[in-house]
């Protein structure tokens, strides 16, 4: 059995009509499941990073327009385009063999690029050179590691 928290949804509009009407209810109560009540500050943990790196959409949703697991749902709950992309298994081997400086030089000229095209660069900016000293450190120490033979 689900539990329900019943809204008022005032009607102002109603109140301002002078005359006999003013016996006309101002108050409609529309009850709504609690586990679809969210704060705003709280998406569900899978629709962290939407579009671009949250999960996949919560299929419960898609179907019947509800999901019981509301705010702990670890799916999307927000609207995607077309089909997600995925790496196929040959590409998910190689990132798996790569090291974390490997991995980080290969796809951070992709963040930036859809950081870009999606208007995010002054929010991520300092998240990118953070992640580009990053990658010069790794770089370096590497390039190190390999003149003294430790690589």
């Amino acid at each position: 059995m689900s539990s329900f928290v019943t809204y008022a949804c005032p009607a102002p509009w109603l109140q301002e009509v002078p005359g006999p009407t003013d016996s006309v209810p101002t108050d409609f109560s529309v009850p709504l499941p609690v586990n679809l009540l969210s704060p705003p500050s709280a998406p569900p943990s899978g629709s962290i990073g939407h579009p671009e790196l949250c999960s996949r959409p919560c299929v419960r949703l898609m179907r019947s327009g509800y999901c019981e697991q509301g705010n702990a749902c670890r799916f999307c709950h927000l609207p995607h385009e077309g089909p997600a992309a995925k790496p196929d298994q040959v590409k998910r081997r190689l990132m798996q063999a790569m090291s974390d400086g490997e991995l980080m030089a290969t796809l951070l000229p992709h963040i930036r690029t859809r950081a870009l095209e999606a208007g995010l660069t002054p929010k991520v900016f300092a998240l990118l050179a953070e992640l580009e000293e990053t990658l010069r450190v790794w770089g370096r120490v590497l390039t190190d590691d390999c003149r003294l033979g430790t690589f």
